[in-house]
Order: C-alpha cells, then structure tokens, then sequence
C-alpha cells in the first residue's frame, strides 16, 4: 500500500508565522463569540500546531485536538492541550462527550462534509455549542485562496454562510450568533436539547 504522504509536512514549522503574518487566523473573534465557561470539554478539529486551542485553556477546562497531521500537531507536545491524531469524521470519544467543538479554518478541507457533521453530533453533549471559522466560497479572495491551498496541500471544499447554515440547522441546530466579514465567515450555533423539548 502506497503511504499517503502528510500534506502539511513541508508548511508544519513556519504555519503559525504565515497565519498571523496574513491575518488569516481569526482568534480574537473566536474567543469573543465562543460561551467559554469553567471545566468544560473542548473540542478542536484539524487544530493543527494548537494555536487556537492553548488560547482555550484555563478555568480547569479540558482542551482537545483532532487532527490528521502528526507534523502539525507534534507541537503541542509540550502543552496540556489532549491530542490525538485522526480523522474528525471517525472519532475515539464518547457520545455527549464534548461542551462545545470548533472548526476554525478547517471545515474546507473535509470533503465527507455530512459525514463529519453527523460525527460531531453524536460527541457533542446536548446544549453543547458548535463554532465554525470558514471562508466564504462566494468572495473572491477566498477563491484565490482556495487556488493556492489546492495547489500546495489539498482540494478544498468552501461553502458559502447560506449554505454552511442549511446543513447544520437541518441537524437541529440553532445559529445563534454570526460574524460576516467577506471572504470570512464565523457560525456560533447551540446544539438543541431534544430531551427538553418533549
């Protein structure tokens, strides 16, 4: 069997510099809209070198990353941030597990879209709450962007706010707060307790 070769390999050592560099992380926005509360179980998948997620932690909360880059993810080697190396559509934790779970930056880059979003319901606790940090397909810039990621890491699959919100509300999730800046997109929905409404 062929190995499959980790596209973020060559870009792991300098991919925070170029993020900050460029703008393109929006970690400000994120914690802002984000209800972050004590002892929570948080999520980050494709969380990459855990930029995001050691900005998560404090107040006895337990952070987590997902990802399928050993090269990315090695370094939070030195952190408490809990990694595991996978696939965000197939997990290893427990149904209800997670108060909240973030995609920044990283929803694009699953093609089996569906197939993650089921995921992420089955391991995000009822009430729990989903942040996603996307480009949006219909800007220009993100095309351009899109362009240079496909050619130097892999396809991408953009969706546009709209659309992103279809899919995840059909999942009985409420869209609760949002930041529309373009070519850049924030989607904080709820989770809703099914056992509450009967």
């Amino acid at each position: 069997m062929k190995k499959v070769q980790d596209p973020f390999k060559r870009f792991a050592h300098f991919y925070d510099f170029f993020m900050i560099v460029t703008g393109l992380y929006k970690t400000k926005h994120i914690l802002k809209l984000a209800p972050l509360k004590a002892n929570q179980r948080i999520l980050d998948i494709g969380g990459g070198t855990g930029y995001l997620a050691r900005k998560l932690l404090g107040e006895q909360r337990e952070i987590h990353v997902i990802d399928t880059s050993p090269d990315m993810i090695r370094y939070l080697d030195d952190s408490p941030v809990i990694t595991t190396i996978g696939d965000g559509k197939s997990t290893p934790y427990k149904d209800n597990y997670f108060h909240g779970i973030i995609l920044s930056d990283a929803y694009h880059h699953i093609e089996q879209q569906d197939a993650l979003l089921e995921e992420i319901d089955r391991i995000l606790s009822p009430d729990g709450f989903l942040l996603i940090y996307e480009f949006n397909k219909s800007s220009l810039l993100a095309t351009m962007i899109g362009w240079l990621e496909e050619k130097f890491i892999s396809p991408v699959f953009y969706v546009t706010p709209q659309k992103l919100k279809e899919k995840v509300s059909q999942r009985n999730y409420i869209l609760q707060k949002e930041i529309n800046k373009g070519y850049w997109f924030i989607h904080l929905y709820q989770k809703k307790n099914l056992l509450m409404i009967k």
